[in-house]
């Protein structure tokens, strides 16, 4: 049961309606975001905002169920919607809410961010491009050795031995000095990470063994598939918690009783 006060200007001059039945739909997976979005930060960059919405209502029409209100009078405010969408060019917008992009999906080594600088044609998408997949497969095997092989040098330019495990063991380098032995989990992109893929090998090895966990984004990629540059980042002892993994697929086992051969129809 619910006693619910509307909190619109409408809503306000009617009274409170009586207990009445109600659904309770409690949400899951709620995560905190590092950096969070503030009214303030949103209205620091309303012109673009007002831009972007433009440009959306122009290419796919409306309603467009947009997450902010805009007017001559007053400032950005969030829309009195129960459910809006969010605009991946927002996203693209605030650096702040690219983790939010990373945890939410699986998405591709290689994101192709549709273009939204200027106007499209209304109801009309834009034109595929890409390297292919062939080559977006090129493409990331040379990020991810670039990564591998600017770690190993690391290692080595401190004395250490070094080897390249990541083809038979869940973790990529093993790197060895005085009777010591440091195991080394590498991840590299071109994007700006703020969250990686993990395999459940991999968060196994780290859970039960002292790891070093080695990111390095934003590394340039030229069409020769030569790379250069980078960040680095790296954390010591590194073990996943379960708790912060997000789940973006599922392994599932079948059951017996499936039928042999094409289903019927």
């Amino acid at each position: 049961m619910i006693t619910w006060q509307s909190r619109g200007t409408y809503g306000r001059q009617r009274s409170a309606s009586g207990p009445e039945p109600a659904w309770e739909a409690p949400l899951g997976g709620y995560r905190r975001l590092q950096h969070p979005v503030t009214q303030a930060r949103l209205r620091e960059i309303e012109p673009t905002i007002r831009a972007l919405r433009d440009r959306l209502t122009e290419a796919v029409g409306e309603p467009l169920y947009f997450p902010f209100a805009l007017s001559s009078t007053r400032p950005l405010r969030a829309a009195q919607g129960y459910l809006t969408k969010l605009p991946l060019a927002l996203v693209e917008e605030l650096p702040e809410l690219r983790e939010l992009r990373q945890t939410a999906v699986s998405e591709p080594h290689e994101p192709e961010v549709p273009d939204l600088s200027s106007a499209s044609l209304p109801k009309q998408r834009r034109a595929a491009t890409g390297y292919g997949r062939q080559r977006d497969v090129q493409r990331r095997q040379a990020v991810e050795r670039y990564a591998m092989d600017l770690v190993l040098n690391h290692y080595r330019s401190h004395g250490y031995d070094v080897e390249d495990v990541g083809a038979h063991s869940p973790w990529d380098i093993t790197a060895r000095k005085n009777g010591t032995e440091v195991h080394v989990e590498v991840k590299g992109s071109t994007t700006t990470r703020e969250a990686i893929d993990l395999t459940e090998g991999e968060v196994r090895h780290a859970e039960g063994v002292s790891t070093c966990l080695v990111v390095i984004d934003q590394i340039e990629l030229g069409d020769d598939l030569r790379c250069h540059g980078g960040r680095w980042r790296s954390w010591s002892n590194w073990s996943p918690a379960r708790g912060e993994l997000v789940a973006t697929a599922y392994r599932y086992p079948l059951l017996a009783g499936g039928h042999g051969g094409r289903p019927s129809v």
